[in-house]
């Protein structure tokens, strides 16, 4: 004799899948105790993608002619890659365009992003 089957019970859920890692240059990590890894808190309470600075380099190889790997991450945007401010600009709104949640980067602001570690740490 066989055991009786429930057919009215519920399919076992499936497990969530893991997440994919970001080729695109933005911090992906799970949260921590704190709240802050991989993304960080604006003055709005809106949580603030890390940008790495191998995306803005990637950014302003693309929008420069330089070939990526000659770009270092110390190096003067202006005095050593010749990048002036409308280029500057430029590569600010790719970057918004690949990560639309990154935060406004003000007028003065601008003038203070001179390498591609500082345009990085300003977002993260």
């Amino acid at each position: 004799m066989a055991p009786a089957v429930n057919n009215n019970a519920a399919p076992a859920p499936a497990p969530a899948p893991a997440p994919a890692p970001a080729s695109n240059g933005v911090t992906q990590t799970a949260p921590v105790a704190n709240g802050h890894a991989g993304k960080e808190q604006t003055a709005n309470g809106a949580a603030q993608p890390r940008i790495s600075t191998d995306l803005v380099r990637a950014l302003i190889a693309e929008k420069t002619g330089y070939p990526e790997d000659m770009i270092e991450d110390d190096m003067d945007l202006s005095g050593e890659l010749g990048i002036d401010s409308i280029k500057q600009v430029e590569v600010l709104s790719a970057l918004r365009m690949q990560v639309p949640a990154i935060k406004d980067v003000g007028s003065a602001d601008m003038g203070q992003l001179r390498t591609i570690r500082q345009i990085a740490d300003f977002f993260g």
